[in-house]
Parts: C-alpha cells; structure tokens; sequence
C-alpha cells in the first residue's frame, strides 16, 4: 500500500484536524463568554420589561427575569473568577446516580400501590416533579391508545411507526404492559446514568449524581415517556460504539436511531453524533446513508409530522406554566404571540445569536481527550445531547421539563476543564452551574430555557472540536501506517 491510496476523506480530515489544534486567543474566548451571557441577560432584561409594563401596579411580576439575570451573573463569575480548583471525586459516584433513580421508583410506587396518595404527593412536592395521579403515566398513555384500538381519545401524536407495535406483537400489547415497561424503563436509565459515568471524569461526575434528584431526570423516570427509550438507547448505543469503533457498529447505531426518529422526530435531530463516525475509514457512508433515510422519512411523513408540531404548539396555551422549555414561551414572554411588544422574529434571532456565541465559547474552551476512544464517546454524547434539545426546544419550540435530561449526555465533555488554561477552567464550572440550573429549574421558563440553550451551545462547540480531533488522529495514523 503507498500514499496514492488514503482516501480523500482522510486528507481532508487531516487538513481540517489542525483547527481542533488552533489556540483561541484570550481575548477571543473573553469575546464569545461576555457575548453569551450578554445576550441571554439582553433577553431576560426584555422579559422583564415587557412584565413590568403589563403589571397591574407597574412592578410586580412573575416573569422570573430578575431571578435569571441574578442566576446568569453567577454562572458568569465563576467563568471569569475561577483559577483553579479540585475536586475530589471518586468513582463510586457513578453508582449513585442509578441507585437514586431505581429508589426513586420503588418508593413512588409502593406509594401508589398501598393507596397513601398524600405522601406520594408529598414525595413528588419536594422533589418539584410534577405530579400525577399514577406510576408511569405518560406509558400509560400510550399504551390505552393501544387498548382502545388507536382511537382520537388517547392518540399520543407520535410518528405514524408506533402504531406498528400492535401487529409485531400479535395485538397483545395493551395497558397489562404498563408495570413491566415501566420497570424496563427504570432500570435501563440507571445503566444508561451509570454508563454516563464510566464516561465522566472528576468533577462531571458530581453532576450527574446531583441531576438524578433533579424535577427533569426525575419527570423523564416517573412518566416513562418514550424520550426515555431513545435517551438509554442513544447512550448506550453510543457506549459500543465507542467501545468498538467499526462501519457495522456504526451502521447499526445509525439504523436504531432512525428508527426511533420515525417515532418521536426529534432522533434525526441527534444524527449529529454520527459526525464522529467521519473519523474511521469509509464512515461518511454512515453519514450519508443516514441522511437520506431521514430526509426520505421526512418527506414521506411531512403531514404527520405538521399535525404532531401543531398539537404540541395548541397544548403549550393549555398547559400555562407546565414545568417546560421553549422558544414559544420565550417569545411570548419577551414580545407576546401577537407581536404586541414587538416584532415576533426578534426572539428566534436572539436565541440562535446565543446559542451560536455559546458554542463559540464551547470550542475556546474545550480540551479534547487523548485517546481515540474517548473522542468517540465524548463527542458523539456531546452533539447528540445538544442535538435533542436544540431540536425540541429551538427548532420545535416547545419541550416539557424531561426534555432537560438529554443534557446529561453533555456533561461527560466537562471532563476536560481540568486541563485547560485558568480562564477555561472556570468556563467548564460555569457551564456545570448552567446544566444544573437547566435541570432543576422546574418553574422558571426563562431561566430554564435559556440555561439550557447555553449548556447545549456550548456542548455543539466543544463536540464539534472533538470530532475534527479525532478525524485528524485517525488521518494521522493511517498515513503513519503508510510510511
């Protein structure tokens, strides 16, 4: 084998590789940091005005713009403030995070199940989970659609594959399920947290055990909603492949995800993680194979998809201030649905401003891992976490308070704020205290949505510098291979 032979696909990946190299300068960084927060305060300030001016007696409001502009001038000092920090974390943590979760589980539903309503109410108050009046509620859902025969009553507006479950399983599956998948689900969301961390190092190993006590991981746990199946699969999934870096590996991750998008949408969203499928030989076919399935999917489903965006957008003006994210809220917040207090467009443009500044602050910031495997792994977590919520809440416009645990999958790429520079150390806590406050603000739209927007953005920058890395080392293996 000579030089002529490396594919093209290498040599560009060689060439593009030296930006994941290029040192931002400080003032750069400083740029993109200052900018973020200036624009998410710009928002909450505008919120705040517009609340003000609609107050009966000119001052009071319940925006919650004041408590977000106090929450993001923290996450901002710390960026600027730290220099230098450890943390002592061991890794024992990572088994917390599981064993929180399947207790949360068993005491919600001995609770339900002796009949003591109160304190399960009480359980639920606490926690700030929303509450219902049943285990698994949302799995409940979709499986009376089931038992009474796929009518209007129960239709859960998913894709038009769901419907399918009924012949593969011989028309069995009813709401006898309900325990059985709930439990299923339950379980495979601690291994998912615990996978995350074996992923995890240092100090993203506190935040994933905190977020399991948190209103969205919780929410996510307690309805068993069908994002719970796409996250546990997407980690997993991911955690082979990485383990196993191969075109099948690949292949069939890129296969399953496309299958869940024929269901809930949002998953061709989360192809974005295949960008790191890019960094092994001929992996642009999975990138390719995978776009055409989902554009074709689309195409052909284009008006169920339309009906299922229009039911979400009429539940948000029924829901109020159902725990939840989203640019519709925002916009409604900053200048009314109507455009009363402004032009409509101004918002998406102010959210797209920052998610973009936010990952410009994300790439500055972000110390990509030394071995290949990890690039893998944390990268592909990285921009399919960020994926799914940008695709739910941005591009969507609406996503209820589970839609927060998609951001766990970002927390792994904080691992490296230990060895970057004193700036960008401070940057990854900062963006620790982002996540936290995006998956346990239950009922602050605004301070929800836009944390959550800036610990996306920043999780598209840093993934995004870790897949050109670890293009570049496969390139650069391969042409030492040659030598």
């Amino acid at each position: 084998m000579n030089r002529e032979s490396v594919a093209w696909t290498d040599r560009f990946q060689s060439r593009l590789g030296r930006l994941s190299t290029t040192e931002v300068s400080s003032q750069a960084h400083f740029v993109f940091l200052v900018g973020a927060f200036a624009t998410a305060g710009f928002i909450a300030v505008l919120s705040w005005i517009r609340a003000v001016r609609l107050s009966p007696d000119g001052l009071t409001t319940d925006s919650g713009a004041r408590t977000t502009l106090i929450a993001l001038a923290v996450a901002f000092l710390l960026a600027i403030a730290v220099r230098s920090i450890h943390v002592w974390a061991p890794r024992t943590l990572r088994l917390l995070a599981p064993v929180v979760t399947i207790t949360f589980v068993a005491v919600a539903g001995f609770l339900f199940g002796t009949g003591r309503l109160d304190a399960a109410y009480s359980l639920y108050g606490g926690l700030q989970v929303l509450r219902s009046d049943k285990l698994f509620s949302d799995s409940h859902w979709v499986l009376s659609w089931f038992d009474c025969g796929l009518c209007a009553r129960w239709d859960p507006h998913y894709g038009p594959t769901l419907q399918w479950l009924d012949p593969l399983t011989g028309g069995m599956i009813g709401l006898d399920w309900l325990m059985p998948i709930g439990l299923a689900f339950a379980l495979l969301g601690a291994l998912a947290l615990w996978l995350l961390g074996i992923a995890a190092r240092g100090f993203p190993l506190w935040l994933i055990a905190v977020s399991a006590v948190s209103p969205a991981w919780l929410l996510l746990v307690d309805r068993a909603n069908a994002d719970l199946v796409i996250f546990v699969a997407s980690v997993i999934g991911l955690f082979i492949v990485a383990k196993y870096p191969s075109l099948t590996s690949w292949s069939l991750y890129a296969a399953g995800l496309w299958v869940l998008g024929t269901i809930k949408y949002f998953p061709f969203a989360m192809g974005a993680g295949l960008l790191l499928a890019l960094a092994i030989p001929k992996g642009w076919r999975v990138v390719a194979g995978f776009l055409l399935a989902s554009g074709v999917f689309m195409f052909l489903a284009w008006d169920s998809y339309t009906r299922s965006s229009e039911w979400n957008s009429t539940a948000i003006l029924v829901l109020g201030d159902f725990p939840a994210y989203g640019r519709i809220q925002v916009t409604e917040m900053v200048t009314g649905l109507d455009g009363s207090s402004g032009p409509v467009w101004l918002v998406p443009v102010l959210l797209i401003a920052l998610t973009a500044l936010t990952a410009a602050w994300g790439w500055s910031s972000t110390t990509t891992p030394k071995e290949f495997k990890a690039q893998i792994m944390v990268g592909s977590l990285a921009l399919s976490g960020a994926a799914a919520f940008l695709g739910k809440v941005l591009w969507g416009g609406f996503g209820f308070l589970y839609s927060g645990a998609f951001l766990l999958m970002v927390v792994p790429m904080f691992s490296g704020w230990r060895g970057g520079q004193s700036l960008k150390n401070g940057s990854h806590v900062a963006a620790g205290a982002l996540f936290i406050l995006a998956v346990f603000t239950a009922y602050n739209t605004m301070l929800a949505t836009l944390s959550g927007l800036m610990v996306a953005g920043f999780a598209v920058g840093g993934g995004l510098r870790i897949a050109i890395a670890a293009g570049n080392d496969r390139a650069l293996l391969a042409e030492r291979a040659l030598t």
